[in-house]
């Protein structure tokens, strides 16, 4: 039997060693052929569908997420297989399998022949559900907080340093004539006469300096 060229050996260990970076990334590397059927995928987009490599090629993702998660893929494929375009978004997955959701921020480039004609895409994709669900719930809390401060017959409000309003439940921007939104990012001196607002930061400077309450 002949023996294998060197720069074959050094060639397949070189193969080796990128496919086993590419499994140590951290994110979900892919490729697609102008059809959207897979050609490649490391090893977390395989356990993502919980398949091997065999049974994800030549599939598409019609075969594993729901209609609504395959218009929106297709789509983003589409810009580039289409157009050659470099797409980066946001995309979410319902599987098929177990109706788990999760959402991606996924980069996805043109891959070419040797004569520059789109052949398929590549894509990159990071799993940011985790930070998805806390910003999800981060909000749902402040519209709670939103909901009491602005029920309470109070004037609440939170400025900076700078004189400038960080908060302001609806009761004090009434006052002003204003809603939360218009009011949240001005000074002090823009809604008020600036003689009542200097002496107004005088309190607030006591408050700054000596972190305690005033009255």
């Amino acid at each position: 039997m002949a023996d294998i060229p060197q720069f074959q050996q050094t060639q397949e260990i070189d193969i080796r060693t990128l496919l086993g970076v590419v499994n140590e990334t951290g994110a979900y590397i892919y490729t697609k052929d102008q059809k959207g059927c897979y050609t490649y995928a490391n090893q977390l987009v395989l356990d993502f569908f919980d398949i091997p490599l065999s049974e994800l090629l030549g599939k598409t993702d019609r075969d594993f997420v729901d209609e609504p998660s395959v218009i929106a893929l297709e789509k983003n494929d589409l810009r580039v297989l289409n157009k050659g375009l470099t797409v980066e978004c946001e995309e979410k997955y319902t599987l098929r399998k177990n109706h788990s959701s999760h959402v991606f921020m996924s980069v996805k480039k043109p891959l070419r022949d040797s004569k520059g004609n789109i052949s398929g895409l590549f894509g990159v994709s990071t799993d940011i559900t985790k930070r998805k669900r806390l910003e999800i719930d981060a909000h749902e809390e402040k519209e709670f907080l939103d909901a009491i401060l602005n029920n309470v017959d109070a004037y609440i409000f939170m400025k900076d340093k700078d004189r400038v309003f960080r908060y302001a439940n609806s009761k004090f921007a009434q006052l002003y004539g204003l809603d939360t939104a218009e009011l949240v990012g001005k000074k002090d001196t823009e809604i008020m006469n600036r003689k009542i607002a200097d002496d107004l930061w005088v309190l607030d400077q006591k408050v700054f300096d000596s972190n305690q309450k005033q009255t």
